[in-house]
Parts: C-alpha cells; structure tokens; sequence
C-alpha cells in the first residue's frame, strides 16, 4: 500500500511517516520508508481490515472535564487502542491536543499555565493602553459602547480572541500538524459544534484545528458565536455534551465515553447571564446526554458532585478522580474493546532507509542514527526522534 503525502516541514513528513500507515497489530512490518521533498512513501503488508473502530468520546464541563486526563492516562496504561477522538467543549479541548501528540503530562501542565481569569475576561491589557487610555478607563467604573447614536451590545462577555490564540499557539507545536484532515493527526478527531442558524449539531473533522475547538466550546454569552461559512457555531453541548451518536455517525464500532457533564448550579450561581445560559444548556442537553449513555459501550462517570464547572484550581484532583473513575470500567473496556495495543508502543520493524535525490533512492542505512533503526524493531518515539535527527543534520 502507498500513501503520498503533500509537501510540509520536515518534523511533519516524520510524523506522517509514522501515522500514514495502521498501527493496530503488535507489530507493523515495515518494508520501505522514502523522504523526498514533496513525497513520503510506507509500504506495509499488514491487513487490519477486521479490527473493530475504536472511538473515546470527552464530554464538556469545563473543568470539570480534566477527568478526561485520567481517564485516558488508564487507556494508555492498559494498552487500550483508540482509533477515533470527538470531544464537546472541554473535550474537544484535550481530545484535540491529546490526537495533536501532546502527552497527558503535556496537556496538564499547558492547563496548569493558563490564567483562566485572563481569559475569561479577553479585554484589552493595561500595558497595550497609551497612557490617556489608562487613565480613562481608571476614572470609570463603568463603560458603554455606541454604534452611531445607539448603546453596542456586546453579543457576549468575551469575544473568545484569547482562547482562540492559545489554542493556536499550542497546536503550532505540537508534534502533528494538521493542514486541512483532523484524520491526518496521530489519532482521527472530531469537534462537536451547534450551529446557532440551523439549530443542528454540527461534527467538524476539516479545516483549522484551532477553530474548530474554539467553536466546540464558544459558551453562548460567555464567548462570541464563530462565524464560519454561513453558519454561526457555539458550544456542542447545547445539542449533545456526551456526543456518542457523533461518533457513530463517524464509523466507530465500539464506543467508550467519559462524562463530565456539569451538575446544577445553585440558586445564587445562576444571577451572571452567560451562567444563567450555561444552568439552561444543561437541562436542556440532560435528554440526549441520557441517551447518548445508553448508546456507549462503556461509560467512564467520576464522582464530581463538589467540583463546579468555572474553578480549574484543582487539577491534579480531578485528574486522580478521572483516574478511579477508569480503572473501576477498565475490564469491561477490556472485554469490550479485545485486543489491545498502545499507539505509543507499537512496534515497527525497519528494513531499509532510503532519501530520494534527484528522483533516485539513495540508501542511508548506514548513517549513524539511521543504524540504530534499521533491521531493528523499534517503537514510534524512538523512530521520530531518530529521523528527526536525520533530516535536521541535512
């Protein structure tokens, strides 16, 4: 089997040669890998035609959904093989760093880095003011906007520009770069959105990463509505916070969700408006969560009575909550998936390696890092890092 792969940076056509071929056996024999400038080819000869497709589905919560951490720290441990990620809001947020290569340890300290306040509030920092402004805004406990004669409303307490750049700047390092496919990523992803024009749920597996996360968990007046195409997208949990069905749709054939979704607020957590929206979303969505529980095979549910939706204070917690959660479901996950295999430790053997010049394949076996692979089963790290190597020493 060939795959030809378009014209990136040499980090990425590593990546691709890594994920352009199945991994799903213990081991993947390798015939033949070719770099050239503008292709990359795998030869494999492994049929996997009979494995069934995996999908882990993240729900929201906000912070509550740093479970999500734990709960695929016990997959990882447990060899548990996931071919597809859709995650709603929160979920979306780690799904897609977690398919992007970001290790768990990563994502939580990305997470821990984060002044959620800042971003919460998106407005314009101090030190980005001329001084008149500065003293303006100083003198006013208040401000109000017009357009022409009229007060401007804001369609939302924040425009969500902040969360969009993190994600942004968060996904440009990531090990996996993705130009248009969400397939083409270590693991397929998929974002689930609500477009507000249409009211229908809307599954996102094309187009800007960073986007399409920031649309799954644009919290209508908390964050502005994205625009894209002739839709206006916003928080997927307002159709479907446990998006089980999204990944049916997506041709999974074996489902495991975890379920964060957030708990009512009380009566006095209710009085700020885009809250008020949030406490609505969650009855609203409380029918389709029930059903979409109903239709996975298994359910991952952490214990998150105390824990609110808007305090991500308490990491470290619930990512240990999100861990006992697993491990109480991991037999059945066992049972329900078969057989087992870590992406991260599936091993390839390496016959040859070849650098195409001038149209012709020129052996490079015997450079000194390209040894230590060759003729040699090795595991998807090593095998990055070495040709990593390779391509930066020219």
């Amino acid at each position: 089997m060939n795959y030809f792969l378009k014209p990136i940076t040499a980090i990425v056509f590593i990546v691709f040669i890594i994920t352009s071929f199945p991994l799903y056996g213990d081991e993947v024999y390798t015939k033949e890998i070719l770099i050239e400038g503008a292709e990359v080819f795998v030869k494999n000869n492994q049929d996997i035609s009979d494995q069934p497709k995996i999908a882990l589905v993240l729900s929201g919560g906000g912070a509550r959904g740093l479970v999500h951490l734990g709960a695929i720290e016990v997959l990882e441990k447990n060899n548990i093989r996931i071919d597809l990620i859709v995650g709603t809001s929160i979920g979306s947020v780690i799904g897609g760093l977690y398919a992007s290569g970001y290790t768990c340890n990563e994502i939580t300290q990305i997470l821990k880095s984060v002044n959620w306040d800042d971003i919460y509030r998106d407005s314009a920092q101090r030190t980005t003011l001329f001084p008149s402004q500065i003293d303006k805004r100083d003198r006013y406990l208040i401000s109000v906007r017009f357009n022409g004669l009229s007060p401007y409303i804001p369609s939302s307490f924040t425009p969500g520009q902040k969360i969009l750049t993190f994600l942004s700047e968060q996904l440009l390092k990531a090990r996996y770069q993705v130009y248009n496919d969400f397939d083409d990523l270590k693991i397929s992803f998929r974002a689930v959105a609500t477009d507000l024009v249409s009211g229908k749920q809307i599954i996102m597996k094309n187009g800007n990463l960073a986007e399409a996360i920031n649309a799954s968990l644009a919290v209508p007046l908390l964050f502005s509505a994205i625009e894209k195409d002739s839709m206006l997208l916003v928080d997927g949990g307002l159709l479907s916070n446990l998006p089980v069905q999204a990944a049916l749709d997506e041709g999974a054939q074996k489902t495991i969700a975890v379920d964060a979704t957030s708990r009512l607020r009380e009566k006095d957590d209710v009085l700020v408006p885009w809250k008020l929206v949030d406490q609505a979303t969650t009855i609203m969505s409380a029918n389709s969560t029930t059903i979409d529980k109903q239709k996975a095979d298994v359910v991952i549910q952490p214990v998150l009575e105390k824990f609110p939706s808007d305090q991500f204070d308490d990491i470290d917690q619930l990512i240990e909550i999100g861990k006992q959660a697993a491990e109480k479901e991991i037999e059945r996950i066992k049972q329900v998936t078969g057989k087992t295999v870590s992406l991260s430790d599936s091993l390839f053997y390496v016959d040859s390696i070849s650098i195409k010049v001038n149209n012709q394949p020129v052996p490079i076996s015997d450079f000194p890092v390209c040894a230590e692979i060759v003729n040699t089963y090795t595991n998807r790290n090593f095998i990055i890092n070495a040709m990593d190597s390779i391509l930066q020493d020219g």
